[in-house]
C-alpha cells in the first residue's frame, strides 16, 4: 500500500469489514427479491465449496505426482547403492571362502604332516634347480 494513505490502511479495512458485510448484504437483499437472491447465494455457496475441493484435489494429485517422480529420482541412487553393496558382500564372500580355503588346507596338511608348498616356494625351487643346473655345466 501506499505509505501516504491515511484513510485506507490494512488495520482499517479489517475493522470496517463487518460494515462493509452488513450493507452489501443489505443491499443485495433490498433490491434483488427474496425468492430468487436466496437460491443466488446457494448456488453461490455451492459453486465456491466445489471449487475448494476442485483445488484441493488438484494439490494432492500434484503432490502424489512430486512424490512419483522424487521415487523415479531416488530409485537411481538406491540402484547404485544396491549395486554398490552388493559388490561389497561379494568381495567380503570371496575373502572369507579363501581364508576358509587356506584354513582348511592349512588343518588338512597338519593332519597328514604334508607340506603344502605355495607359488612363492615353487619358485625358489625353480630358481635352485636352474642354479645347480648352470654350475654343472
Amino acid at each position: 500500500m501506499r505509505e501516504n494513505a491515511l484513510l485506507f490502511t490494512p488495520d482499517n479495512f479489517v475493522l470496517s469489514l463487518p460494515l462493509i458485510i452488513t450493507t452489501a448484504l443489505y443491499a443485495f437483499f433490498k433490491f434483488i427479491p427474496l425468492p430468487v437472491g436466496v437460491p443466488l447465494l446457494i448456488a453461490g455457496g455451492v459453486f465456491l465449496q466445489a471449487r475448494a475441493k476442485l483445488r484441493k484435489r488438484q494439490d494432492l494429485q500434484s503432490n502424489e505426482m512430486d512424490e512419483s517422480v522424487l521415487k523415479e529420482l531416488s530409485a537411481d541412487d538406491d540402484k547404485k547403492k544396491a549395486k554398490q553393496t552388493a559388490a561389497a558382500l561379494k568381495r567380503e564372500r570371496k575373502a572369507a571362502d579363501k581364508l576358509r580355503r587356506r584354513i582348511t588346507s592349512d588343518k588338512a596338511s597338519a593332519e597328514t604332516g604334508d607340506i603344502v608348498e605355495t607359488k612363492e616356494d615353487e619358485e625358489e625351487d625353480v630358481e635352485r634347480v636352474l642354479k645347480k643346473q648352470g654350475r654343472r655345466k
